[in-house]
């Protein structure tokens, strides 16, 4: 049976913990502002079942999406593309901006929500994503943007950087020619203070090349102890893989001896 007393619903609303339907309240009462307003600070889903025009109401729709960002989806159009209670919702909700309609396309709008959500980048429009600040700015704050960016991108070195930063991994995202760049995968190497594994990243170079890179690993763990590398079997010769971590191995060791003949 339907909850028809308002005073005994917001009591229930303002006191009690815990999942509360909101289907269960009269229809009556879910066409009253104040018992929907203190229903969506509680649970801003309650906005779904909301009567009357609570969803182009502009105060219920962000308190609605301050608690849940994914109650956007309930709101008005002209509401979800209110930029105010945009941003709101992607502190809670990574899909905001696939509602936010214009929004999706005025780029200052789109810097400040990578900079709260930065996988909001696959919502947002073409251009924006075709556009190397916005790029930036959201692989910055979340390396897995990478996947949505445009092949260019994945040619640019900032950009792969400040993926690399956060995870060895977002390396996969880039560009060929950045893969088998030398120079480039030694900087990448200094700038990452991950725990990475080297997989098909070093294929195809030279038994000196991967030996050196081992061995430049291997003395920078002396001064960042959690950079560790593992080397796969994809390797194209197994032995000279081995002599890398080898070499990588004993240039480890040979280095703990000297800074602990050092301390004493």
């Amino acid at each position: 049976q339907a909850m028809e007393d308002k005073a005994a619903v917001l009591k229930v609303l303002e006191e009690s913990c815990g999942a509360f339907d909101f289907r269960k309240v009269s229809e009556a009462l879910r066409c009253d502002r104040e018992v929907v307003l203190a229903a969506v600070k509680r649970d801003g889903s309650a906005l779904e079942w909301a009567g009357g025009d609570f969803c182009n109401d502009r105060e219920v729709v962000l308190a609605a999406v301050s608690q849940d960002g994914s109650a956007v989806k309930f709101a008005d159009k002209d509401l979800r593309e209110d930029e105010e209670i945009v941003l709101e919702a992607l502190k809670t909700y990574t899909h905001a901006m696939q509602f936010a309609g214009d929004l999706q396309s005025k780029k200052d709008v789109v810097l400040k929500a990578m900079r709260i959500e930065p996988t909001a980048f696959q919502h947002v429009c073409e251009r924006l994503r075709q556009d190397r600040e916005v790029a930036l700015e959201a692989v910055r704050g979340n390396q897995e943007v990478l996947k949505w960016t445009f092949w260019p991108m994945r040619s640019d070195q900032e950009i792969i950087l400040a993926g690399t930063k956060q995870n060895w991994n977002a390396l996969k995202y880039a560009s060929v020619d950045l893969r088998t760049d030398k120079d480039f995968l030694l900087l990448a190497a200094r700038c990452t203070n991950d725990i990475f594994t080297l997989d098909r990243d070093l294929k195809g170079h030279s038994r000196q090349f991967r030996e050196a890179f081992f061995s430049y690993v291997a003395v920078r763990n002396q001064t960042a102890p959690i950079v560790t590398v593992t080397l796969s079997h994809d390797f194209a010769d197994d032995s000279d893989g081995s002599k890398a971590s080898a070499a990588a191995s004993n240039n480890s060791n040979n280095n703990s001896n000297n800074n602990s003949n050092n301390n004493s």
